[in-house]
């Protein structure tokens, strides 16, 4: 009498858990199509492995649990070295990935070995692992399905959409007469009195040269938030986001509210009903990395940001490290070859460009030459990186004055431009623990950050040192189109990855004492 044949599915599930787990918690950050790709060469190198087992040993259970050990190895290898690096390596890069890579060959090997050379047949841990596959799989599915229907509901309830964005062109001002707009944000660009107190270094140079151009540099700029999500969303709809306190449980960290705000804003919005052509510049950062609302969006690539953070996870990821710095340094090069170019297209333009620089990974030296340092933990920087932060800096000072050299003498009419970071850099955030209790010195240093205004015409002289991103384009909608903004009090607000919606009025902390009155004039 045979015994009826089991299922195997737990190879198949096991291995596509990376891939639905990323999207399931980034979801708003790329769109369906983007897992596609990843699912496939996900379950045919599976499917491959079972077979290749399969026809070796001749056991189809057996053949699953290779498959499956080998998929789990290969695929969780990534969050293993983050939890262990420190411990095995002394942080080197190289050294701790020859650790952990041996440790795995041995893990491999050992239990292949006793898999292929046991009697057993292991049908009973074949059924367990199924039923425990599909139990793991369910739990990113729900997630997904949880953040789309009742998360989508908090959206389309929440304040901002409730809010009717009827703009009418403003038909008094010519479209040949409007100044074009440039947003730049320079991702974690710390303001001066950070680079001079931490990491001993005067920024004056590339400050003297952006006001020798004309601008205004807000030397006591701060952000009103210490996360790019919430900065963004807050300065490109030109309001606070505390509101989102009472929309978004204070124990979530789901950022789809933000992320809608950030895709559907108002600043969008308004300048386009005022004719101009809206142009973002792929980040390749999930939310800025294309807007569905701008009329052009320049050097698309959306499936890459998705594939590279499930390699990075892998096995593979040691021997492919250079390749993705490479990636980077040209998306940020391109990004700067782009702004210097764009102003040939005609019509009035508002470009919005996120860049992720001074920001990690540090793939730039001083002069622009590749540097062989790699830094897979972007949130926070040790005292070590700081060296090549600041290398790195120094050469976005360089590219940064390029753009604006070439904005100034091929635009016709002198145009609006905003260099600003959207928070500063946390050298001093040690370990996960200080985000929760950050002292002082992380405040002024995550949350002071480069501010720098050309705007033509404007006497400059009445703007406070202290003016923060949400206060933005209120001015410049004030200024050049005569609109009646209310400026808001200059507030700056903390809080941290986990509850990023606790938000902590830390004003008093990181307002420079010279500064009291935080009023945008």
């Amino acid at each position: 009498m045979s015994m009826k044949k089991s299922i195997i599915i737990h190879p198949i599930l096991l291995s596509i858990y990376p891939t639905v787990f990323l999207y399931s918690n980034n979801f708003y950050e790329v769109s369906f199509m983007a897992i596609i790709l990843p699912l496939i060469l996900t379950i045919a190198f599976t499917i491959i492995n079972y077979l290749f087992f399969k026809s070796i040993i001749r056991s189809r259970e057996k053949a699953g649990l290779l498959s499956t050990l080998l998929s789990l190895l290969f695929f969780f290898y990534g969050y293993v070295y983050d939890s262990t690096k420190y411990l095995i390596s002394d942080d080197s890069f190289i050294l701790g990935h020859r650790y952990l890579l041996f440790i795995w060959f041995v893990i491999f090997i050992s239990i292949s070995y006793f898999i292929i050379k046991t009697k057993r047949q292991f049908c009973t841990l074949t059924r367990i692992l199924n039923i425990i596959s599909i139990i793991v799989i369910l739990f990113p599915i729900y997630t997904l399905g949880n953040y789309i229907l009742t998360e989508k509901l908090a959206v389309n309830n929440s304040n901002y959409y409730k809010e009717k964005q009827n703009f009418k062109r403003n038909s008094t001002i010519r479209s040949n007469s409007l100044r074009d707009i440039y947003y730049i944000i320079l991702d974690a660009y710390a303001n001066s009195s950070t680079l001079l107190e931490l990491y001993n270094f005067q920024n004056n140079q590339f400050t003297d040269d952006l006001k020798r151009n004309g601008f205004y540099i807000a030397s006591e700029a701060v952000s009103n938030y210490a996360m790019t999500f919430l900065s963004l969303s807050s300065s490109l709809n030109m309001e606070y986001l505390n509101y989102l306190s009472n929309v978004i449980e204070l124990s979530s960290n789901d950022r789809s509210i933000p992320y809608e705000k950030i895709i559907n804003n108002k600043v969008f919005n308004i300048f386009k009903n005022k004719g101009y052509k809206i142009i973002q510049i792929s980040s390749d950062w999930g939310i800025t990395h294309y807007n569905k609302n701008a009329d052009l969006n320049i050097s698309v690539d959306e499936n890459r940001e998705l594939i590279w953070a499930l390699l990075q996870r892998t096995v593979i990821f040691p021997f492919i490290s250079k390749e993705n710095n490479r990636y980077h340094r040209n998306r940020v090069l391109n990004a700067f070859t782009s702004l210097k170019t764009i102003s040939e297209i005609e019509g009035p333009k508002f470009v919005f460009a996120h860049i992720i620089c001074p920001h990690a990974p540090y793939v730039f030296g001083e002069n622009g030459e590749e540097v062989d340092y790699i830094n897979v933990n972007l949130l926070s920087y040790t005292t070590d990186e700081k060296i090549p932060y600041l290398n790195q800096l120094k050469f976005l000072n360089k590219k940064v004055l390029e753009v604006v050299s070439e904005l100034l003498s091929k635009s016709s009419l002198t145009p609006i431009i905003i260099i600003q970071g959207d928070h500063g850099p946390s050298s001093s955030f040690h370990k996960d623990m200080d985000w929760n209790y950050p002292t002082e010195i992380m405040l002024k240093e995550r949350m002071r950050i480069f501010s720098a205004y050309l705007l033509p015409k404007v006497n400059v002289q009445h703007i406070r040192e202290s003016i923060t991103p949400v206060n933005n384009f209120r001015l410049i909608l004030n200024e050049y189109f005569n609109e009646k903004y209310l400026l808001y009090e200059n507030k700056s607000f903390f809080s941290n990855y986990s509850t990023p919606y606790k938000f902590q009025d830390v004003t008093k902390n990181v307002m420079f004492k010279t500064n009291n009155d935080s009023v945008g004039f």
